[in-house]
């Protein structure tokens, strides 16, 4: 589908001397997926989710990074777990929970953050993923999140973010929520 000239400008898409699949700007494609995503989201919440939580970082404990005024977290070039909790119970169903990160600075070496989701107060993993210096673009804020299957009521549910090698991070909130298409 072609675009108008003004569109593409806009956009970041520029056209190949080949005719073949346009080139994105990476900062642009990404912005884009976050946009998406976060459509999509605001999509499942507006079908009234069975469960929403949503809180600044600055609310949930933690080992490493301060707090700021905006209600988000800060750490620069620490180990340890930026931010956890809430240490909730939730019913049996689909959920999505993570952290709106943003990059600081790139990852030095092999430094990397793990995103998990716990129960009975972090003795039990239920999900992980790590995050590497690709995963997230310098300055733009995204949300990570992990799906979680429960098939039944689980206790002390917490997710937490724990850095490895200084990367530098800044954490605005968390959120976890059952969609109201999942259970």
């Amino acid at each position: 589908m072609p675009l108008c000239p003004a569109k593409e400008r806009k956009t970041g898409i520029v056209d190949t001397p080949d005719g073949k699949k346009p080139k994105f700007f990476g900062s642009i494609l990404y912005a884009r997926f976050q946009r998406d995503n976060a459509r999509l989201i605001s999509r499942m919440l507006v079908q009234q989710p069975m469960f929403y939580h949503h809180q600044p970082a600055s609310t949930l404990p933690h080992e490493i990074g301060e707090n700021q005024a905006d209600g988000s977290r800060i750490g620069l070039g620490q180990n340890g777990f930026l931010s956890y909790g809430p240490y909730i119970n939730l019913q049996a169903g689909r959920y999505f929970a993570g952290f709106e990160l943003e990059k600081l600075a790139t990852f030095s070496g092999s430094a990397t953050a793990k995103l998990e989701i716990a129960a009975q107060r972090g003795r039990i993993i239920l999900a992980t993923r790590t995050i590497r210096d690709p995963d997230l673009i310098l300055g733009i804020p995204a949300l990570l999140t992990l799906n979680l299957k429960l098939d039944q009521l689980t206790s002390g549910v917490e997710v937490r973010l724990l850095c490895n090698g200084q990367p530098s991070l800044k954490v605005n909130h968390l959120t976890i929520f059952q969609p109201s298409t999942g259970g």
